[in-house]
């Protein structure tokens, strides 16, 4: 097993990201790492950028040595049509692909030719932008083949679901991410705890509601405490990080309940379903994975912040903001979680028949009983991997190219 090494030159600082004021900067990705003492509170003493705006002209360049030995004299144009690129395609157009850009180039002992679909203008600095649907996968795979790309990687979940993996294999064309089939542990909640029940993984207690009737009267019936019980609501399909709601007690549940399957406050086909969990309590954390459907390589823990306001207050959000350092979770709770967790859930996948290949994020509740699944990604956490990405020295082509073939990690 691969291990992934970080920067253990500077085991004391910690690594995060801070949101960007996107009204004066639409265009811009800030990632940071905060340096030496960090205050609890999250304010830095210092910051260094690790995006600077342009980067220079540092692709490739040919020097005069590489020829050295031949009696032919190459044009300018001639040398740059002698390299040999490998062509890469990322699909998204977020702070995470924006992140995987530049550390797929930084960590690369190739020469590299980066696309990205869609993009956007920040990442044009790093990568050949190309506007299109990320959820349209046969214009993808055919935009693909004609631009001879040798490796595809999938940054956000709504690709995934809509089965890109699968379409790619289908063409014989190299693709690193989770297929349909295991693309559901995101894509539905309901499946994702059904799976975890039928494979003895601990998560919250929970029921599956059809229609805001049934879920009305499962928590009238008290099946999740009083009605000054605090319980989670949340939309069985994918809402960008918006479809959970932890109710302080059962009256703002049950408007949870008509917010997302009456309203359709997070979009009309989120919450066909909802899932209502009994709420934990502890600490959050973040567990990441490479895993090729057999082996896989755990990254360093992460935590983000998904509260809109200050001190953990207002709804959930798609994350404000993530940090990575040894104190997210300790060695004892992290090998329990390995042992009950991480490798009962990819056993449990080729169990059912659904490998799992490409990036799982498995996110924590720090319980006083232990770890408790809240749920899976199948693929990098925004803005985790904006902090994790950064402490990464080994070559992020190469663990892509094992996931990819399913072998090799």
């Amino acid at each position: 097993m691969t291990l992934i090494d970080v920067m253990s030159s500077h085991p004391d600082r910690l690594f995060g990201t801070i949101p960007v004021n996107w009204k004066r900067q639409p265009h811009y990705l800030s990632t940071y790492y905060y340096h030496e003492n960090v205050s609890r509170s999250r304010r830095p003493t210092s910051l260094v950028q690790l995006f600077p705006g342009p980067l220079d002209s540092a692709c490739i360049q040919v020097t005069a040595s590489a020829h050295a030995s031949s009696s032919v004299s190459l044009s300018e144009s001639e040398e740059r049509e002698s390299i040999s690129f490998m062509n890469i395609l990322v699909i998204g157009s977020g702070g995470r692909e924006h992140a995987l850009l530049h550390v797929l180039r930084k960590t690369s002992s190739r020469s590299l030719q980066l696309f990205c679909a869609p993009g956007n203008p920040g990442i044009a600095q790093l990568a050949t932008v190309i506007p299109c649907d990320a959820t349209d996968t046969g214009a993808l795979a055919q935009l693909a083949q004609e631009r001879a790309i040798d490796l595809t990687i999938v940054g956000g979940e709504a690709p995934l679901a809509a089965g890109i993996v699968d379409e790619f294999e289908r063409r014989g064309l190299a693709i690193a991410g989770a297929t349909l089939a295991a693309a559901r542990l995101e894509s539905s909640k309901a499946f994702a705890k059904d799976f975890m029940a039928r494979h003895h993984i601990p998560t919250a207690r929970y029921k599956i509601a059809d229609s805001a009737s049934e879920a009305k009267d499962i928590l009238r019936r008290g099946e999740f405490g009083a009605q000054d019980t605090p319980v989670v609501v949340k939309a069985d399909g994918l809402a960008a990080g918006k479809g959970v709601v932890v109710a302080r007690e059962r009256a703002e549940a049950l408007q949870a309940i008509d917010d997302l399957m009456v309203q359709h406050s997070a979009g009309a086909l989120a919450a066909r379903r909802v899932v209502i969990e009994e709420t934990l309590a502890g600490p959050e954390a973040s567990l990441l994975l490479f895993s090729d459907g057999r082996e896989y390589a755990l990254m360093p823990p992460a935590r983000d912040h998904k509260r809109v306001g200050e001190n953990d207050t207002g709804p959930n959000t798609g994350g404000m903001g993530a940090i990575t350092d040894r104190g997210v979770i300790d060695d004892e709770t992290l090998a329990r979680a390995r042992r009950e967790i991480i490798e009962p859930t990819l056993r449990g996948a080729l169990e059912d028949n659904l490998p799992f290949r490409g990036v799982l994020f498995v996110g924590l509740m720090l319980t006083a009983d232990g770890p408790r699944v809240l749920e899976y990604n199948v693929r990098f956490g925004d803005p985790e991997a904006q902090a994790i990405l950064v402490r990464l020295k080994s070559d992020l082509v190469e663990i892509f190219e094992a996931v990819a073939r399913g072998a090799g990690l």
